[in-house]
């Protein structure tokens, strides 16, 4: 019995690792969906994760100079880290 197809959301595939990610995943078979910068509602969001069977969470903040201690740009990915499982499980 064939295995069942995976479709793969990745986030901050566009990233140092993301790309790599991306690279072993698509390597492997898998069908990739790559989203590479922050989305800007929950619909849009909603678009990207259907029929995606699994998900890799690799997208951050990251300004070079201040992603330290950037108060706004951390609590944004924190709020995009909440959002994602959320919209998952809503797509099911």
């Amino acid at each position: 019995m064939p295995a069942s197809p995976r479709r793969i959301l990745v986030t901050g595939s566009a990233g140092f690792i993301g790309r790599r990610v991306v690279e072993l995943l698509r390597a492997d078979g898998g069908d990739v969906v790559e989203l590479r910068g922050r989305w800007s509602d929950t619909e849009e969001l909603a678009a990207y994760t259907v029929g995606v069977t699994e998900f890799i969470h690799l997208g951050w903040y990251a300004e070079p100079r201040n992603y330290l201690t950037s108060v706004e740009g951390n609590l944004s990915s924190l709020q995009s880290s909440i959002e994602l499982p959320q919209a998952l499980a809503a797509g099911a």
